[in-house]
């Protein structure tokens, strides 16, 4: 799996899940890899699928991994990626598996944190901190 969120000053971009088994939670925006691809050119993908807005891959900073168990035996892991607002181009608009997308600010992240499986706020907080000056 492949994620991505764009960095805002001090926000990040989530998406929250319209279909599949984590309908209503709130993610970095990802999904499968194509057979094709690279992590970093899925995680562009599915950003630009999932929000509207799209990066290039090489505008793409490796934040960290994820590892998620899904249950019965089924488990992945994720390279999460993070680019700053302004590599992002396109309208910020929820498509494809997302019923929602919108930026969290940091404050928002540490009180309402949601699960943020397979990326964890820490990860999110640091990209806050490197791309969002």
């Amino acid at each position: 799996m492949a994620r991505a969120t764009v960095i805002d000053g001090d926000s990040a971009l989530l998406i929250e899940r319209g279909r599949g088994l984590d309908i209503g939670e709130w993610f970095l925006a990802g999904g499968y890899l194509e057979y094709d691809e690279s992590p970093r050119e899925g995680a562009a993908r599915e950003l630009g699928e999932e929000t509207g807005l799209s990066v290039s891959p090489t505008d793409l900073t490796l934040i960290g991994d994820g590892f998620l168990d899904a249950g019965n035996g089924l488990t992945m892991v994720s390279f999460n990626y993070a680019a700053s607002k302004v590599a992002a181009e396109g309208t910020l608009q929820a498509d494809d598996d997302a019923a929602a997308a919108r930026f969290w600010s940091r404050d928002e992240l540490k009180t309402n944190a949601p699960a943020l499986r397979a990326s964890g706020l820490q990860q999110l907080l640091t990209a806050i901190d490197e791309l969002g000056r």
